[in-house]
């Protein structure tokens, strides 16, 4: 361990470098010395310049040594070769001044040189006895060279730094100077330590605790090493100074042995080390860090370091100057190995090849490369590796299980599911040793697998959804389809240096199987390729884009069939078809295709429940502010001309959307996965950048709008965010249309609105950032006047719902922005009047959103005109025409408040005028329910009071008790079901039993209405009126019980229930059997199967649902307290009865999960489950009661929620407590302990499963 001689050293001191670094050396020396981490002040690198002391350090009693003294002691240091002369002058200088705080008789005095000092000790005796010292010490070469030899991890760092690199040990530092800078940029420590939080926690413990060993478990024994070298050097500077002054990396065996006994404590860093080695270390008060890889098993006691977090490495690589494309394209495609990533960034050649990489173990890989991914569980899938390896897959298994679980491994390995670790590495070291026959049997495995058409387009496309129930599933697994499909574009995007001898004949391949694939395809064959676009599309941009345009011209085109909706959720693969041109759209030589490809979809696409559509996609390549595409502005607005000129649909469509919106979002469009050769995509541009971008659109939109009208109401939408010159151009150009403009009045009813919206809200909010100056404002209010909204449409915009909008705008309270829109709204009606009569009033309803509110504003013509004459005969208008409309409105208008007699008159006249049964329908359907109403409505045909029974909203604000039970009665009596169970609910106290019953009754009878009616929420009413009924003293229990057995369907089952008729089981054992044999065949029935009629079926699933409601078991009281002899006699005697009628499985069955239903979910207790429910469980010793108890347990859980990367830890803690209950019970009732660790086993076992879902979803398995 003698790395550093004293000759070294002495001939060191003559180097220009030895001043300043002779303090670093010492200052390490110190910290490695001392037994608490406590640093030295020793001043180094620039600060050496700086007066005072060269170093002061205070040492406790148990920290001084051989090298250390206790207490306080002052330091200098030289250089110089009259080392005499200059300890003389350091010692003379101090011992008159030694500075503040600095008691000489409590200090010693150090001097330090790196020369041989012959004279040393005479020198330090002298100044001992010339004082004022505690004490004087001198170190020279020799003294240094021992120190050095009694601390390796200095000694190792110091020898570096003197030019060689021991053969037995390194530094910390030195070892991550050197994996870390090998690429380019450098390797920073919050890379590797990115979302490892809990891992970099648990470190930070184990270096604060007493010396152990911690075995640390990666992808790589290397990447181990890193992450602690990068935990030390992101450690407060004083601390990491400490750690790494104490901490080498040594793999010898021997250099080990004989550093066992060294007394200072280090951390050890080894890759591999014998156990008695590791544990003398310890002994001897030292850490040990084993670093290990994927070769040590899963399952042992270390800490284990998972990928780091993709969005987390994401940030750091770009915190080390990357671009955010390239950070997310190293994401994925390494990974996230640090290998590999090295690799990646390093230069060409710098790095050695990994072992499976080799000459004589990549070949043997080379199926695996192909196939890129796979189901091993799926027999087809291995059948497909098999052919592709022209070998049995068990001899191809059996050679890469060597290569599963190694350092630096190119697989990933997630349950049955095994993918290649990054295709890019993979390709760039093996596809050297493809060859011309392992190519056509991956042409001939493509044509096979991926040219397979899906079964399920054999269904409707609303079976699809659940083409599994038909056994229409593809025989092949997604992953190998996806993973092939990587292969054919990693083929056709390979670089030539991968593949310098075949890259134009891999290419070719691609290109051809894409063609095969695609080219004249059927709609099923573009639909089951769905998951495959993506890829194809970049491994042969030509030829794809040459099959979907070979497609579209066709007169039914088959690519549409992406566009078919399966399913309630209206899923459709057409998704995948706009994800691959969205990534073409990348490429500006590829650019114009793409536009004009989607912009034909886009004017073929149905429309549907999904947002992703062909719209959307061609917005996003062209969007100013982030242009999913690499095209230049100028490229972008010369495509767009010529998408005017090809597709003028859809040019429209587009280009107004590209305008300014301060409201627009956008997301990133997929990018290539493998080509490499476009340019990054600019995040952000400069405002003026973007804005003559917006200019230029704004200029061919107004090039091409003069002529086609329509679209102006969009654009004057669009021009507050436009610039001043775009505003004043479309002012011009828009004056020059308006002849043509008012010959539609539909168009100038459009843009009124819009002009008027903008003059309402720039003029109600001047000061504003964003409004528009009062002059420009002026000028487009003179537009406004002249559009052609004349007659009746100028005055539609005041009745509207909501507030309508002045020209003048206006900051006033709600209440006089009201009392304006009114008096606006009479005015208007009186000029109609005066103009057009009231035909024209009745003409104004039919044009105008709000018809209802022109009757409140008749108050101006009343005066002058008969309005009842004229109105009421509109009640017979169809009930969805303006008209009716407009009259119900004036009824409304002219009944409130009812005392003020108006509704009694208009009754009467009714009556009188005998209006007809649709118009006195109308009259009453205004009413509110008041009993006022309803005594004059007895006057009335039984038609009209049958309707408004069924009509009327149960609102009886602060009626009477008696009214509420009249309204009640009439709504039963005219079979309003819905509406009276609704009422139940704010008024269900006021009414007698016997009408709760009756309301009950005639839901039944009118299932369908309620269905209709309320919707989803029947349930809730429902459930409101059983607890209501259960309140009542003065009803029998087996009444209660009968209705809650016609009802059960539509009982809520959100949580377990005691129902009167489970109290009703509980005291009839006979009743318990008779559900059990409605619920269930006996146990040995030799009578032959038979259909069921529907009475019995729906019995069965009745008897079956109500008996998995019950969570009390007989003998509970109402706090959940259990007399165990009431329920063990009613077990005992309800298990003689079901084993005399041949249910006793059942039985046994059913209450096992009824006795887990009551102990719940998850154990609440030290006393879980209560002792009464484990004296049930260990007496009957029952296989279907254990059975049964457990999966009420597990299902009883009910719905869950989890993060998308929770994985199983819900699960986990559940295991925990149900291990920790088994515990508890075990002495005293050890057939339970064993049910719950069974339980506890299914718990463990979900984790497992939810940590793979997550492992899946991060890896893209």
């Amino acid at each position: 361990m003698r790395w550093t001689t004293a000759t070294q050293l002495d001939r060191w001191a003559d180097t220009r470098l030895s001043q300043g670094q002779l303090p670093h050396l010492v200052r390490r020396l110190i910290m490695a010395s001392c037994t608490t981490l406590r640093p030295a002040q020793i001043p180094v690198h620039d600060s050496i310049s700086r007066p005072g002391w060269d170093g002061i350090l205070a040492a406790r009693d148990d920290e001084g040594n051989e090298f250390i003294p206790q207490g306080v002691s002052v330091w200098e240091f030289g250089t110089n070769r009259n080392i005499n002369q200059k300890a003389n002058e350091d010692f003379g200088n101090r011992k008159d001044q030694p500075g503040v705080g600095i008691i000489p008789a409590e200090t010693t005095f150090m001097f330090v040189t790196p020369r041989r000092w012959l004279k040393k000790q005479e020198w330090e005796e002298a100044k001992r006895q010339e004082g004022p010292w505690r004490d004087v010490r001198a170190y020279d070469a020799e003294d240094l060279e021992l120190w050095l030899e009694s601390s390796p991890a200095v000694g190792a760092w110091w020898a570096k730094e003197l030019g060689f690199v021991p053969p037995d040990a390194i530094s910390l530092n030195g070892w991550w100077e050197e994996w870390s800078s090998v690429t380019n940029p450098v390797l920073t420590p919050p890379l590797i330590l990115a979302g490892r939080e809990n891992e970099t926690l648990k470190l930070g413990k184990w270096i604060e605790a007493a010396p152990s060993i911690l075995t640390l478990k990666s992808l790589s024994p290397d990447e181990s090493v890193a992450f602690f070298a990068a935990f030390v050097q992101n450690l407060p500077d004083d601390q990491k100074q400490v750690v790494e002054a104490r901490t080498f990396i040594s793999g010898s065996q021997e250099f080990l042995r004989q550093f066992v006994p060294t007394k200072r404590p280090h951390i050890v860093v080894t890759l591999q080390t014998e156990i008695g080695i590791a544990s003398s270390l310890v002994r001897y008060g030292h850490y040990v860090l084993l670093c290990v890889g994927n070769e040590v098993p899963d399952g042992g006691q270390y800490l284990k370091l998972d990928r780091p977090a993709r969005e987390p490495f994401i940030n750091q690589l770009k915190m080390m100057g990357l671009g955010e494309d390239k950070c997310k394209k190293l994401a994925d495609s390494t990974g996230r190995s640090f290998s590999i990533l090295r690799r990646r960034l390093a230069p060409s050649g710098m790095l050695s090849s990994p072992e499976w990489a080799l000459p004589d173990n990549g070949p043997l890989l080379i199926p695996a490369l192909l196939a890129n991914k796979w189901d091993e569980h799926n027999k087809h899938d291995r059948q497909a590796l098999a052919e592709l390896g022209g070998r049995p897959y068990e001899e191809l298994s059996a050679v890469w299980a060597r290569w599963r679980n190694v350092s630096d491994s190119p697989f990933t390995c997630v349950g049955s599911s095994w993918k290649l670790t990054s295709t890019e590495d993979a390709w760039t070291m093996l596809a050297r040793f493809l060859t011309g026959p392992d190519l056509d049997r991956f042409e001939q495995v493509v044509r096979t697998v991926l040219g397979m058409d899906h079964p399920k387009y054999e269904l409707e496309p609303d079976k699809r959804w659940y083409a599994a129930l038909y056994n229409k599933q593809r025989p092949y697994s997604d992953r190998i389809i996806e993973g092939l499909a990587h292969s054919i574009n990693r083929m056709g995007t390979i670089r030539h240096d991968d593949a310098p001898d075949q890259t134009i004949f891999l290419q070719s391949r691609a290109r051809s199987l894409v063609q095969y694939l695609l080219y004249d395809a059927t709609g099923v064959r573009w639909a089951s390729s769905a998951r495959c676009l993506p890829d194809l599309a970049e491994a042969s941009p030509l030829q794809f884009l040459a099959a979907l345009e070979h497609s579209l011209v066709q007169d039914d085109p088959p690519v549409m069939e992406m566009f078919t909706e399966e399913g309630f959720m209206g899923a459709s693969t057409h998704t995948n078809l706009l994800w691959a041109l969205e990534t073409l759209a990348w490429f500006p030589e590829h650019f114009g295709r793409v536009v004009l490809a989607l912009a034909q979809l886009s004017r073929l696409d149905p429309g549907g429940q999904m947002s992703n559509r062909s719209g959307n996609s061609l917005r996003s390549i062209l969007w100013p502010i982030a242009p999913q595409s690499t095209t230049t502005q100028e490229q972008r607005v010369e495509t767009l001309r010529m998408l005017h000129d090809r597709e003028s649909d859809a040019f429209w469509k587009v280009v107004l959307r590209l305008l300014p919106d301060n409201l627009a979002s956008w997301t990133d469009n997929p990018r290539p996965k493998f080509r490499e050769d476009i340019a990054p995509c600019p995040r952000t541009y400069s405002p003026y950048l973007l804005g003559r971008e917006w200019d230029a659109i704004a200029d061919l939109v107004l090039e091409k709008i003069a002529d086609i009208p329509v679209h102006w109401p969009k654009l004057w939408q669009k021009y507050p965010d436009l610039s001043p010159p775009s505003r004043k151009n479309a002012r011009e150009i828009f004056q020059r249309c308006i002849p043509a403009i008012n010959q539609t009045q539909t168009t100038c009813l459009e843009i009124v609105k819009e002009l008027r919206n903008i003059l309402n809200l720039h003029r109600s909010y001047t000061d504003a950032e964003w409004a528009l100056p009062e002059e420009e404002l002026e000028s487009i209010e003179t537009i406004f006047h002249q559009i052609g909204s004349n007659g009746l449409y100028k005055y539609a915009w005041l009745f509207v719902f909501g507030y309508p909008e002045f020209l003048d705008g206006g900051d006033i309270t709600d209440d006089q922005y009201g009392a304006r829109v009114q008096i606006a709204r009479e005015n208007a009606v009186l000029d109609i009047f005066t103009h057009f009569g009231f035909h024209g009033i009745i003409e104004l309803s039919t044009i105008v959103k709000h018809p209802g509110s022109i009757a409140f504003s008749l108050r101006l013509v009343e005066e002058q005109w008969n309005l009842e004459e004229s109105i009421y005969p509109l009640l017979n208008m169809p009930e969805d025409s303006a008209q009716y409309a407009f009259a119900t409105g004036y009824i409304s208008s002219q009944i409130y408040p009812l005392e003020n007699n108006n509704f009694a008159r208009l009754s009467q006249n009714a009556r009188d005028e005998q209006w007809g049964a649709s118009a006195m329908k109308a009259l009453f359907r205004q009413a509110p329910t008041r009993r006022i109403v309803w005594d004059l409505l007895e006057e009335f045909p039984e038609e009209v009071q049958e309707d408004y029974w069924n009509k009327a909203y149960p609102d009886f604000g602060a009626a009477e008790e008696e009214d509420i039970l009249y309204a009640l009665s009439s709504y039963l009596q005219y079979a309003n079901a819905a509406i009276a169970l609704k009422a139940i609910a704010s008024h269900g106290k006021f009414l007698p039993t016997g009408m709760l019953i009756q309301v009950l009754e005639c839901c039944l009878t009118h299932q369908n209405q309620l269905n209709k009616r309320l919707e989803h929420m029947s349930s809730y009413y429902i459930d409101v009126a059983f607890k209501e009924l259960k309140k009542r003293t003065d009803l029998h229990e087996m009444t209660v019980g009968l209705l809650e057995w016609r009802y059960l369907p539509a009982i809520d089952q959100g949580e377990p229930l005691t129902l009167a008729l489970h109290t009703s089981l509980a005291k009839s054992p006979n009743l318990f059997i008779d559900f059990l044999a409605m619920a269930y065949r006996p146990d040995e029935a030799e009578e032959p199967e038979k259909d069921l009629s529907d009475q019995q079926t729906r019995s069965a699933v009745n008897a079956s649902r109500f008996l998995s409601m019950w969570a009390n078991p007989p003998g509970t009281d109402d706090n959940g307290k259990i007399d165990i002899e009431t329920l063990s006699g009613w077990i005992a005697d309800v298990r003689l009865r079901a084993k005399e009628r041949g249910y006793l499985s059942s039985c046994d069955y059913t209450l096992g999960g009824l006795l887990g239903r009551f102990v719940g979910p998850e154990p609440t207790g030290e006393a879980w489950p209560p002792a009464e429910i484990c004296r049930i469980l260990e007496e009957l010793n029952s296989r279907d009661m254990d059975d049964s108890f457990c999966s009420s347990i597990c299902y009883g859980r009910g719905v869950i929620s989890r993060s998308m990367n929770e994985g199983g830890a819900q699960e986990r803690k559940l295991a925990a407590s149900f291990s920790k209950s088994a515990e508890g019970v075990g002495k005293q009732w050890p057939r339970t302990s064993g049910i719950l660790r069974i339980i506890a086993e299914s718990y463990e076992k979900n984790a497992i499963r939810e940590d793979s879902e997550v492992k899946r979803r991060d890896l893209k398995l």
